[in-house]
């Protein structure tokens, strides 16, 4: 009798566990979770961003970024994690990938994640001929970038996107603004596309490259990038470097910290942004139009008139010396006898034209 009720027993319980696992993966209690992986080294030192996640994140961000670009509508998580953190990659995600134009910028929300299901801009739609069409343009520019120097890189790269693209005003109705495809493509972005644009063709040429969202001083959403040049990083803003009259600007072209944070406060919730604390690369600097007293100014003025050119841009490293070299040298009328000591073929009927970007202690003088 023993035996058989220890026999019943076992059987009994067998059953139940049976039953038990069954149920169990109806409703996936049990799941089993893909093995994790990780983006290889080459594909990491192009993501400064993702040097920055840990293991687990890095291996989130290594599913999501393989099934984004199948353009999968589920993908399979390694772990079950956060709705934070599920947050903070696919924003990352969506920002950082830049030539995952097709990928839409809402997200679902969740405690907890296992798989990811993730919303295109257009579903069951084939992508294929905007892909082909944005490869094409990437490896034009790429082959024209300069190579070596990493200066001559990003300002090929900036310049290039302020010739090619015009900033999307109100009336303009695109889908793609806010992408790299909408300003290399259709030639029309907002700053974010711009900055797509940007963060795309640097990587395609071999420089680090972040995106970096946050606002500006007058309390406006917006988007720029930092780019590492010659081992600094640096803050550059595309986007204000284009008037959309045909003039290049520099103003916002490799700018250390303490220039750059007069006007742009970044957004740190999911990512560090990196410092920049030189300005050797600056475009001022580098091309001595840097001035910090008002001496030093006429003085680089004077050289530039010696050398023949008659649109002279500077760069002032306080706004004392900003004012007072424009009291001493500008509405004193100063300047045009300077012009005429150092240059008497000018003629005495010479005019001058001064654009001014006082916050930014920026200023071009023209000879006409």
């Amino acid at each position: 009798m023993k035996a058989s009720t220890v026999l019943t027993v076992v059987l009994t319980c067998g059953i139940t566990a049976a039953v038990a696992y069954l149920v169990a993966l109806k409703t996936e209690l049990i799941y089993k979770y893909p093995e994790p992986f990780y983006l290889s080294a080459d594909e990491e030192k192009k993501r400064p961003v993702y040097q920055q996640l840990n293991s687990d994140e890095k291996a989130v961000y290594a599913s999501l970024l393989r099934g984004m670009e199948k353009q999968q509508g589920e993908i399979p998580l390694p772990y079950e994690i956060s709705g934070y953190m599920y947050e903070k990659l696919y924003c990352l995600l969506e920002k950082q990938e830049s030539d995952m134009f097709f990928l839409d910028s809402s997200y679902y929300t969740a405690e907890k994640f296992r798989k990811a299901t993730v919303i295109y801009r257009e579903s069951e739609h084939d992508y294929n001929n905007e892909i082909n069409a944005l490869n094409n343009i990437r490896k034009q520019v790429s082959e024209n970038i300069p190579q070596g120097d990493d200066y001559e890189k990003a300002s090929y790269i900036h310049d290039y996107i302020v010739n090619n693209c015009r900033y999307l005003e109100e009336s303009d109705n695109t889908k793609y603004e806010s992408t790299a495809y909408g300003c290399l493509v259709e030639g029309v972005a907002n700053c974010e596309g711009y900055a797509k644009a940007f963060d795309l063709l640097a990587a395609d040429s071999g420089l680090q490259s972040v995106l970096i969202t946050g606002e500006t001083n007058d309390g406006k959403n917006h988007a720029w990038n930092q780019v590492k040049i010659n081992d600094n990083w640096y803050n550059i803003d595309v986007t204000w470097d284009d008037k959309n009259d045909g003039e290049i600007r520099w103003i916002y072209f490799l700018c250390d910290d303490d220039v750059f944070s007069r006007t742009h406060f970044s957004e740190v919730r999911y990512f560090t942004p990196f410092q920049c604390t030189e300005n050797k690369d600056n475009f001022y600097v580098r091309n001595n139009l840097y001035a910090e007293t008002p001496e030093q100014a006429r003085d680089i003025f004077l050289a530039r008139v010696e050398k023949g050119e008659n649109s002279v841009r500077m760069r002032f490293s306080e706004s004392s010396s900003y004012n007072d070299f424009k009291s001493d040298y500008i509405n004193s009328g100063k300047i045009y006898e300077l012009i005429f000591e150092k240059d008497s073929s000018k003629s005495r009927n010479i005019k001058i034209s001064l654009t001014e970007n006082v916050e930014e202690h920026c200023m071009t003088i023209e000879l006409l």
